[in-house]
């Protein structure tokens, strides 16, 4: 528990810190092809929307969570991620992605993650998270492939803060 603590306050310092960064200059350093953001958060969309029909079902077949008020969490924890998604897309298209949207679907993803992490469920749950965490962990590296954005990116958390500056126009 400490631990989660520790990463999260030090994900917060590392937000505040790339945050402060001047946008148009993170703009040019990194330039983004629309059609291949469109094309990654399509997925991301369509993978969200398989995942929540898998985790009901793994749910609804556990003995541990079927009926309980922890199934009804994660099922609107997932509903959340999804609509995040769906949003982040939505605002994409009509060029009003704020970081807010950005951020929203990688928090909600960390708490699944941490969820799919402790928890056992069925192979097609666990099969499609895996999916959308492989993707979320290699969006920023499709989309950026320069030298300057590896450097100052090595973690994942950092990628995406950087994508989050990158998305919002």
């Amino acid at each position: 528990m400490i631990k989660i603590k520790q990463t999260t306050i030090g994900i917060f310092f590392v937000m505040l810190a790339l945050l402060s960064l001047n946008v148009s200059a993170q703009r040019r350093a990194y330039p983004v092809n629309n059609a291949q953001v469109e094309a990654i958060l399509t997925r991301l969309e369509q993978n969200s929307n398989r995942f929540r029909s898998s985790i009901d079902i793994a749910l609804d077949r556990s003995p541990r969570y079927d009926g309980t008020r922890t199934e009804d969490n994660i099922s609107e924890l997932v509903k959340n991620f999804e609509d995040s998604t769906d949003r982040l897309r939505e605002r994409y298209q009509d060029r009003r992605t704020v970081s807010a949207d950005v951020q929203e679907v990688f928090n909600r993803a960390i708490v699944i993650d941490d969820f799919m992490r402790r928890n056992s469920l069925t192979p097609r749950a666990q099969r499609d998270w895996q999916t959308i965490r492989v993707q979320l962990n290699n969006v920023p590296n499709q989309l950026c492939s320069s030298r300057t954005y590896r450097k100052h990116a090595a973690t994942n958390t950092a990628k995406w803060l950087l994508l989050l500056l990158m998305l919002t126009r």
